[in-house]
């Protein structure tokens, strides 16, 4: 097996826009494994070159660009994929770098001369990224990589070193960055990290400037189309470099403003033209600039679910603020007070409020951003003796490096009724938990951008509390105090408390895959007596209640029990009924306010799909290629699924897999010229296939009960004619032909002595072609309604796992049940790890 990506670069047949037919092995495999011929772009060349390539040929041979160039042939070198296991130590978790929504990223060592794999320590350190092999949209942006990094060469980018591909590996290694991302340092409340300083931070948003003012100016512009914090690199110095080209475009040509291309992206940094048309400009990528920037002055995510309802999306909340000199105030990162004059604060909003624009006419280009950032770095810094800009949320000076920021002015100088000092407790961002010394009485200070609510809370004996409201301000836009309706307050003491408890649960495990079986949703509309759907659709308002919930909590992966297959079964108008329910809902989670958007969930549809609708089938597929590119957290929802069903299929896959691995490589030592080459092959495929695939269309026949028949009378299949009994009547005769021995000379004995000491299909195959291969196993399996059974639900994951049934119907389902199925997963949690490590 050797890599072959230096085929991409190769002429092919000139009839073909299509990857030399004579590649290696290894592209072959590449070729099974998508199920399609890959090529090198969807524009690609009839000569093999990338649109990329060819556009930078017809422009010339090397585009020079102050500090940075293009390469007319990738420098890059071909690692095997040994090379880089053993850079890795075998992918060690312990050299586990990050993980993204299509693979992870390992550190690892090589030589410095010649990038062969070193030992730990010794030689330089590179950043490997090993792609996921079931992701078909990660290969897309793996060839984008290598397209478009391959050739780019400035300081400001991430430097490419090599590849690999080999069979289904496919591996990128980059420079490594010792910072990690911007996104970390103004984030992450890590105490091991120091705020950004105001210089640094502006010598971040210049280097970024420059890489990106580097795509923008060459002859044939580059689209990077996902400017964001988390793609903004740091090295020892906090030189700022891009990375991550996965969605990289070239932009307009022949006197075009824009290419038209399929929304992709990340919600919050995405310009609204972008995601409204799908038009792409070059400028499109100076709103994602405008929208980092505006990070880098307040210290806050440009998207974040745990601020208060209005607030979520940084820049529809704080952009009315920028031009206002006394509001710029209130918004600055309290952690750099001090380090900046009122002036440079001023034009760097103006600056920010000019990228922000919507119309991408009036945008500036990435060249004169980067001139005004220049000079923003060489005003003078002012130092008075009363900070300018104290703001509500700022914190005394003396602690102005802690992670600690929008303070109200009720956190100042409170000491407990004794005179002895409140210790703190950070909560998240806007919220702080403050502890009077002594264990009978807790002062609460609930804080949010514009109000402040503070609590006191008396212990009195065990299980009674007393919640007494002491004092609250709510600011408005102009700084005055403004009334707060009761439903407000209460809704932001409720999620206030609700993080304080998820904040105790935290010190617990917890749960990394959370499965619910939603039953009871018809119970619940007989019990109301009212019409069916109304129950389905209170079920589906107490699913998103329960998502909230769970991510919230901290639970990386979610799987619901949506439909399974036998609910075919059921009456045609309320399969109807329920087709109709699943399309909207499907089709709101492609809304901008969805919780996908909120959360960046990655949605997987998992089921036999085909099972579906025509138009619920589109809009699933739909869902799973826009949140692609999502990580943060995973939502798997079970379609026209049973375990059966998906057991059935991952022995399938497993044998079709097999026998074109093993078959291939052995066909020469079976049957001495009986039967040869590839007709050998399909002939002992054709042999080995009815003993596996009888049982699992009798199985699979026996999953459906009667809903979708698979296997009838006479229908054929794959070619076969089937007997009435559900099997073959060509695979029968030639199974028994083989049993007894009959068919070619030496073909049965060779099949034989393989399956005996080799077994075709085992474990881990078929474990790789579950539905559910893409997470790990549940670690609480919950079922509403009090009911015991599995239900034919995830039968195959669910050996080692807490299973929790409280009483309440689904849509009666809600924090409590979720808080307690939690700590019994805790109490547990010793028990059920051990039987994990006995498997």
């Amino acid at each position: 097996m050797g890599n072959c990506f230096g085929s991409l670069f190769v002429a092919s047949n000139s009839s073909s826009n299509n990857i030399n037919a004579n590649a290696s092995s290894s592209s072959a495999g590449a070729y099974n494994k998508y199920g399609h011929t890959m090529e090198i772009s969807a524009t690609s060349s009839s000569a093999g070159k990338s649109q990329f390539s060819q556009a930078i040929s017809e422009a010339g041979v090397e585009e020079a660009s102050p500090n940075g160039q293009i390469l007319e042939t990738p420098d890059l070198k071909v690692f095997s994929f040994l090379d880089l296991k053993s850079a890795t130590k075998n992918f060690k978790p312990d050299s586990l770098l990050g993980e993204g929504g299509f693979g992870r990223v390992y550190k690892g060592w090589v030589d410095d001369k010649t990038l062969a794999p070193s030992k730990t320590g010794l030689g330089m350190v590179v950043a490997i990224k090993k792609l996921n092999p079931e992701s078909m949209q990660g290969f897309e942006e793996w060839q984008s990589e290598v397209n478009f990094l391959g050739r780019l060469s400035h300081p400001n980018l991430v430097k490419l070193l090599g590849y690999c591909w080999e069979d289904k590996e496919l591996l990128l290694v980059y420079e490594y960055m010792q910072r990690g991302s911007l996104e970390n340092h103004l984030f992450r409340r890590n105490p091991s990290i120091q705020p950004l300083s105001w210089d640094i931070r502006l010598k971040i948003a210049i280097g970024a400037a420059r890489g990106l003012g580097f795509l923008h100016t060459s002859e044939k512009k580059v689209i990077y189309r996902d400017f964001k914090a988390s793609n903004i690199l740091l090295d020892g110095n906090y030189n700022a470099k891009i990375s991550d080209f996965g969605l990289a475009k070239l932009g307009p040509a022949g006197g075009e403003s824009h290419v038209t291309t399929r929304v992709m992206g990340t919600y919050g940094y995405a310009a609204p033209e972008y995601v409204a048309t799908g038009h792409l400009y070059v400028k499109s990528d100076v709103y994602g600039f405008g929208v980092v920037l505006l990070e880098l002055l307040t210290g806050l995510r440009a998207l974040d679910t745990k601020r208060p309802t209005g607030q979520q999306n940084l820049v529809e909340w704080l952009k009315p603020m920028l031009s206002q000199k006394k509001k710029l105030k209130t918004i600055m990162d309290a952690r750099i007070e001090g380090q900046y004059s009122s002036n440079a604060a001023l034009q760097a909003a103006q600056l920010t409020l000019k990228c922000l624009e919507p119309d991408p006419k009036r945008r500036p280009s990435m060249r004169e951003v980067l001139e005004v950032l220049e000079q923003i770095e060489a005003v003078p810094i002012e130092k008075p003796k009363n900070s300018m800009f104290t703001s509500l949320h700022s914190a005394p000076h003396r602690r102005a490096q802690r992670p600690i920021h929008h303070r109200s002015p009720l956190h100042t100088g409170h000491r407990g009724g004794s005179g002895r000092f409140c210790s703190r407790l950070t909560q998240r961002q806007s919220e702080r938990l403050r502890f009077c010394s002594g264990s009978s009485h807790l002062l609460l200070t609930l804080t949010s951008e514009r109000s402040s609510l503070l609590l006191s809370l008396v212990f009195f004996p065990p299980s009674t509390i007393l919640v007494k409201v002491c004092k609250m301000v709510r600011y408005d836009d102009a700084g005055g105090a403004a009334a707060t309706t009761p439903t407000q307050l209460l809704e932001s003491l409720g999620s206030f408390m609700r993080r304080c408890l998820f904040r105790v649960l935290a010190v617990g495990p917890i749960p990394h895959h959370f499965a619910f079986i939603m039953d009871g949703n018809r119970r619940y509309a007989k019990k109301l007596n009212v019409e069916e759907g109304a129950g389905h659709k209170e079920g589906f308002s107490s699913l998103i209640s329960v998502l909230n919930y769970c991510y919230e909590l901290g639970v990386k992966y979610v799987t619901i029990y949506a439909f399974s297959i036998d609910n075919f079964q059921r009456k045609p108008a309320e399969v109807q009924n329920l087709m109709d329910l699943l399309l909207e809902k499907i089709n709101e989670l492609l809304k901008e306010q969805s919780i996908v958007n909120l959360y960046g969930i990655r949605v997987y549809f998992i089921g036999n799909l085909k099972f579906l609708s025509e138009p619920v089938r589109v809009a699933a597929e739909e869902v799973m290629m826009a949140t692609a590119r999502n990580s943060k957290v995973v939502l798997l929802v079970c379609l026209a699924y049973t375990s059966a069903d998906e057991i059935v299929h991952a022995v399938q896959e497993s044998f079709k897999n097999k026998s074109d691995e093993s078959l291939a490589v052995n066909a020469n030592q079976v049957s001495n010229g009986v039967i040869n080459g590839a007709e050998k092959v399909e002939k002992i495929y054709s042999l080995m296939v009815p003993s596996i695939e009888e049982s699992c269309m009798e199985k699979a026949s026996r999953v459906c009960n009667g809903a979708i028949e698979r296997v009838k009378g006479t229908e054929d299949i794959n070619g076969a004619t089937v007997c009435t009994d559900g099997v073959s009547c060509d695979y029968k005769s030639e199974a028994q032909a083989l049993r007894a021995g009959r068919i070619g000379n030496g073909v049965t004995e060779g099949f034989e002595e393989k399956q005996g000491n080799n077994p075709i299909i085992n474990l881990v195959d078929v474990e790789k072609h579950m539905y559910m291969a893409v997470a790990p196993d549940p670690d609480i399996l919950m079922r509403s309604s009090g009911e015991t059974r599995l239900s034919n639900f995830l039968l195959w994951q669910t050996s080692n796992c807490l299973l929790d049934s409280p009483a309440a119907l689904w849509p009666e389902i809600g924090l409590w049940h979720l808080v307690w199925a939690v700590l019994k997963f805790q109490r547990n949690h010793s028990f059920l790890e051990k039987k994990k490590k006995q498997l």
